[in-house]
């Protein structure tokens, strides 16, 4: 009996089981041999025509992605990329090698490529905002406009132009993985047993064992930086040649397909019919979803989106149109409601801008709108000869002010990145995770001080509370140092998809510590000047993006790594003093000491002390909006709890003082539990839990008096945080202010009232404030 007329149970993910018949797929299974030089490790995909696989070249120890197509499928799209591969074009996909292979369903033709990442459809997918940052997005684009630009000018069209045929690389650090720290990275390949519905065995041959679920080795349009951004072309089954006249019918989906397609069938299709698409694509690259709604729409829907968006069709083609009726009326009106009908603007607005403003990603700004509409228009001309050719896209306005720039910036990032990721990436293939010591051991990045390069370690992560602040301690000579998470990366311009954390020596400019050269190869990589980073730095990585929430220690990766290179290469230390300060190098702040270091060790609520003018703490740090709106700003850094406290509870980390100094005095912030934004009104959750003592310095670097910090929390607390919650509609009995009106409350003459206030206060019990108005100092 012929496994034709068997049925299979129904799998998930995987290729239709029913093909593997005579002139089907090929059977593969792990572990195969193909070529007497490919070792099959893991599964890719699968399209009606073929199934993809990654494969160990023996010959070359690199990996490979093998398509095997079904049985005496034709060789069009190996003989045209091989055609194409005479040229130099780095976006299209090079054919390594090819054969044939001789099966119970058939010979089979394959080629072998490089392995790509992901499609950006896919891409797009694994993201909840289905969006590309605006960098990547344009730099995206302009590789489309040149691949498509290089193959036309080869003589081909590509004829099924859409996301699922764009491909990010991978990145060469792949190479240098074994086939187990290979599946350590991605997992392992999933066996689902394969079983017929009446029961029966399966056939011994021409069917396989099992099915393979494919790997996942993407990323999430999100996370894609400008270094990620290298775009292969790929799927060159249906591409034709133009000239030849013999490619009528068009194989690209219905939401990216030129209209000449439909309404001019017996014409041949040509270069103008990938620009239509080209354009629909870039749109898509750049918003959350695609120019024209397919979902649940008919054809003549699609239509109608075309002619909402590009005004009347040709008279000859509306004619043809049988169903316009239902859509348009006699004088070419939509018969729909003025709300159904999306013109260029309120797509341009809700489906790119809108989402891109709520996720906190840049938006396209007017001017380049302007140039990208007018663009887009152009592309999507009705008539084909009326459509730009691929170079004449490339030589506009917005490609060469926007897309192309964006190109040239992703190129660099690139050469960046190698620079960065040669430092490890040898390491990372000999530290993996079957050397683990313990499962309370994670792979860790050590700076050390005298070594030019920095090293993988096996890091352990104690279980107990105060785990932040002592698992550095052996590498940093004894010390349980400070650690700083990254939360954003101005380099990339986003922030890491998982907590890093950078931990040094509480003074390391003031103890001794010596320069750390590792630091000094990384910061070299960047022009301009650099903060001195002394004794030896840990970075280290946890599961999720909101330090304040995330528990759980994990391995730190590559991409951990370019975070922590890039904050490095980023960080601003004080380069230069005020004249004030020529002859000092120590400035008067305030501790605010937590209710452990209070209650425990018997400190006062304000200390004064002394801060180094090179602490770090002069970078980066947290300031307060509060501060900054009545004229006094502030940086605040958090202390190193005291061993004597530290594991006795949440409690003594309390400090109350702390979170009322940071409230978010942004009227627009969006809420956002997963990075512990509150919104208006609100501390983030790192200045709420387990704060402990933190330590405030004036930004301007003059003296600062515990009154003055003392006076500062008491406004925060009972004056500017009354206006917010105000404003919230907490006071029940009187209509709330607006949010302007309590920011403008928020102001030096209400602090200095309130300064004064205090005064009189100390003044009544007795005490004696030795410090003048902060604003005279």
């Amino acid at each position: 009996m012929s496994p034709t007329s068997f049925q299979y149970g129904y799998i998930e993910e995987v290729e239709d089981l029913e093909g593997y018949k005579p002139g089907g797929y090929h059977p593969i299974h792990i572990d195969d041999r193909l070529h007497q030089r490919y070792c099959i490790v893991h599964k890719l995909g699968h399209g009606t025509f073929s199934t993809v696989w990654l494969a160990l070249d023996e010959q070359t120890s690199k990996y490979v992605a093998i398509k095997v197509g079904i049985a005496n499928a034709d060789s069009r799209e190996p003989d045209i990329l091989s055609k194409l591969a005479m040229g130099e074009m780095s976006m299209v996909t090079p054919v390594i090698d090819r054969f044939r292979i001789n099966g119970p369903n058939g010979t089979h033709p394959c080629f072998v490529t490089s392995p790509a990442s992901c499609s950006l459809s896919d891409s797009k997918e694994a993201c909840d905002w289905r969006l590309f940052q605006l960098d990547v997005a344009r730099s995206l684009c302009a590789q489309l406009a040149m691949a498509v630009c290089f193959i036309h000018s080869k003589g081909y069209a590509h004829g099924d132009l859409h996301l699922g045929n764009l491909l990010l690389r991978l990145p060469p650090s792949l190479h240098g993985l074994s086939v187990e720290q290979l599946y350590a990275k991605f997992g392992a390949p999933r066996r689902e047993p394969i079983f017929r519905t009446d029961g029966k065995p399966i056939p011994v041959s021409g069917v396989p064992s099992y099915a393979v679920l494919p790997a996942w080795l993407g990323i999430s349009s999100d996370k894609v930086t400008l270094s990620d951004a290298k775009l292969l072309l790929a799927d060159f089954g249906v591409a034709f040649r133009p000239s030849d006249k013999t490619c009528f019918a068009s194989h690209t989906p219905l939401r990216m397909r030129a209209p000449e397609a439909i309404f001019e069938p017996t014409t041949p299709l040509s270069f103008p019919s990938d620009i239509w698409s080209l354009g629909c694509a870039v749109f898509e690259l750049l918003g959350h979803r695609s120019l024209i709604d397919e979902t649940f729409a008919p054809p003549d829907e699609i239509t109608a989106q075309q002619v909402y968006l590009q005004g009347p069709m040709p008279p000859e083609w509306l004619n043809r149109w049988k169903e316009r009726s239902i859509w348009f009326d006699d004088e070419g009106r939509p018969l729909a409601n003025e709300c159904d009908v999306w013109s260029w603007d309120r797509r341009f607005e809700e489906w790119l801008q809108e989402l891109r403003r709520y996720s906190g990603m840049d938006v396209v700004g007017e001017e380049e709108k302007t140039a990208l509409l007018d663009l887009l228009h152009w592309m999507l001309a009705w008539k084909p000869e009326e459509r730009p050719s691929a170079g004449e896209v490339l030589d506009t306005v917005w490609m060469k002010k926007w897309a192309l720039p964006a190109y040239e910036q992703s190129q660099k990032a690139r050469k960046d990145d190698y620079v960065i990721h040669k430092l490890l990436c040898a390491d990372f293939t000999n530290l993996d995770v079957t050397t683990r010591p313990t499962e309370d051991h994670m792979r860790a990045i050590l700076f050390p001080v005298d070594q030019k390069k920095p090293k993988l370690i096996w890091l352990e992560f104690n279980r107990d509370e105060d785990w932040r602040y002592r698992i550095a301690s052996p590498f940093l000579n004894g010390d349980n140092g400070t650690s700083s998470p990254i939360r954003y990366n101005p380099i990339l311009k986003r922030r890491p998809s998982n907590v890093v954390y950078v931990a040094y020596r509480d003074n390391f400019l003031n103890d001794g510590s010596a320069s750390n050269d590792s630091i000094t190869t990384i910061t070299a990589t960047r022009p301009g000047s650099h903060h001195d980073w002394r004794g030896p730095i840990i970075a280290y990585g946890k599961v999720g993006s909101n330090p304040d929430t995330s528990k759980n220690c994990r391995d730190i990766d590559l991409h951990d790594f370019r975070h922590a290179a890039d904050y490095f290469r980023s960080y601003k230390g004080h380069l230069s003093s005020p004249s004030y300060l020529v002859t000092n190098t120590r400035i008067k702040g305030v501790r605010i000491n937590c209710n452990g270091d209070q209650k425990v060790l018997n400190k006062p609520h304000f200390e004064e002390i002394e801060v180094s003018l090179m602490d770090i703490m002069f970078g980066d740090r947290d300031t307060s909006d509060i501060a900054k709106l009545i004229g006094l700003p502030i940086l605040t850094k958090r202390c190193s709890p005291d061993p004597s406290w530290a594991n006795q509870g949440d409690m003594v980390y309390e400090n109350t003082d702390a979170m009322y100094l940071h409230l978010c005095c942004d009227p627009n912030a969006e809420i956002d539990p997963n990075l512990g934004v509150l919104g208006w009104g609100c501390a983030s959750t790192q200045w709420q839990r387990r704060v402990g003592s933190i330590i405030v310095v004036r930004q301007d670097k003059k003296p600062l008096s515990r009154w003055h910090v003392e006076a500062l929390c008491r406004y925060c607390r009972y004056e500017a945080w009354a206006y917010m919650t105000h404003s919230r509609g907490s006071y029940s009995s009187d209509e709330p202010m607006s949010k302007d009106k309590a920011l403008s409350m928020i102001c030096r003459p209400t602090f200095s009232i309130s300064w004064e206030r205090m005064l009189r206060e100390k003044a009544e019990k007795g005490e004696v404030v030795g410090a003048t108005s902060p604003y005279l100092v």
